[in-house]
């Protein structure tokens, strides 16, 4: 029993790694183990004991959940006396309004996209009660439906959890080879891991999480780009500019502080907070950006200017001296490269049954008068109420067009007629 206990992630050992079941139990741990069994992370800070200055941290947020929830409650002079030893009927007590508790809230984080690119939503998900809360959270991120409209699963539904263990504070998660499939591109890979990390974080047992594909990071899949695109065993193997991100996003959280997110993600604490301080500093191209609006404000058409445009027009038109390369990485610091989906769809159609004209032009598109080569081809126009053909006549001379015809079809007749 005592296996599956901490194997399930509701009974944990002490720093010395030893279990100690001979020992008592104290108040506080006591709300620990109920926490755990009924994931109550989400539940009211307000905490109203007059003796909350003697909490320890691992058991606060434990505690204040369990009194929100009014599974144990505190003494007549306003107490709750986290190091007194529970009784035989204080544990019936609560273990009885725990396991009248139909339901488990339990936190998940699914990815939405955002104007500025992709993010992660926070939702509380009401679930059947189950002892093995870490895979209830895990099979709710897998399958579960987001609340959040526009919010999407990170990993694929036909994932499986092969299995589940939390060993001092690290969660270690064997996944199926269904999970190399996850539904991130490369530049939202940090945040598909930190949306898995992070609904597992939820529960303070857990500080850590690992990842394996069928027992082996090794095994999965025989591309090692792809066998890692989407899981990293080690901190390291994470870029630190994102670590260093991903700690400013938790470290605002109550049940976390910033020198333990630090030492996990094994970041220097001096360094995160320069880090931090360097954000605040003004953006030093912010000139250069406002240039750049005001070339997008300019007609409702520049919208589409691509980076080199861009370029030319501030070379062109504002004096700028400095590279393409600079322009490049402002554009795509802040989402303004236009990646175009290109459907060429080529109208002039080979016969290959068809006799070959003869080639009299032999690739010369020069004339030395007017009127010695003409030249005519198709052009599609699409249109709202359908498509126009262009068919033109150019006068390879000075590339003058000679006459033209539009129809509603691009038979024979409308170069003809052209």
């Amino acid at each position: 029993m005592i296996a599956k206990a901490t194997a399930a992630g509701y009974v944990v050992g002490y720093t010395d790694g030893t279990i100690n079941p001979e020992g008592k139990i104290t108040r506080q741990e006591a709300a620990v183990i109920i926490n755990q069994l009924n994931s109550l992370s989400i539940s009211s800070n307000t905490i109203s004991f007059s003796d909350v200055a003697s909490f320890v941290v691992w058991s606060k947020q434990d505690v204040m959940n369990v009194a929100a929830a009014k599974i144990m409650i505190g003494y007549p002079d306003g107490n709750f006396k986290p190091e007194a030893q529970i009784t035989r009927a204080e544990a019936l007590a609560a273990i009885t309004r725990a396991f009248s508790m139909q339901t488990m809230n339990i936190a998940i984080y699914y990815l939405k996209d955002g104007t500025n690119g992709m993010y992660l939503v926070r939702e509380v998900h009401s679930l059947e009660k189950n002892v093995g809360v870490a895979r209830a959270a895990l099979n709710e991120l897998i399958s579960g439906t987001p609340l959040t409209e526009g919010a999407q699963r990170v990993l694929p539904v036909d994932t499986r959890i092969l299995g589940i263990t939390i060993e001092n504070d690290l969660a270690t998660v064997n996944f199926s080879q269904e999970v190399l499939n996850a539904n991130v591109v490369s530049s939202e890979e940090t945040l598909g891991i930190a949306s898995i990390v992070n609904t597992l974080t939820e529960f303070p047992t857990i500080q850590q999480v690992r990842f394996f594909v069928e027992g082996s990071v090794e095994r999965g899949h025989r591309d090692p780009a792809r066998r890692t695109r989407f899981f990293r065993q080690k901190p390291e193997e994470v870029n630190k500019g994102q670590r260093m991100e991903y700690i400013a996003l938790r470290s605002g959280e109550k049940s976390w502080t910033t020198v333990a997110i630090c030492r996990v993600l094994q970041v220097s604490e001096a360094g995160y907070y320069k880090y931090r301080r360097a954000q605040k500093k003004p953006y030093k191209y912010t000139d250069l950006l406002t240039t750049i609006y005001s070339i997008l404000n300019e007609d409702a058409e520049n919208v589409n200017y691509g980076v080199k445009r861009i370029f030319s027009a501030l070379q062109n038109h504002h004096s700028f001296k400095g590279s393409y390369s600079s322009i490049y990485r402002i554009c795509k610091k802040n989402n303004l490269i236009i990646h175009y989906k290109r459907h060429p769809k080529g109208i002039t159609k080979a016969d290959s049954e068809a006799e070959k004209a003869e080639n009299l032009i032999q690739q010369d598109f020069t004339a030395g008068k007017p009127n010695e080569k003409w030249l005519t081809d198709t052009t599609e126009i699409p249109c709202s109420d359908g498509k126009l053909y262009l068919a033109p006549i150019f006068d390879c001379y000075d590339g003058g067009i000679l006459s033209f015809k539009m129809d509603t079809n691009m038979k024979a007749e409308l170069c003809v007629a052209a």
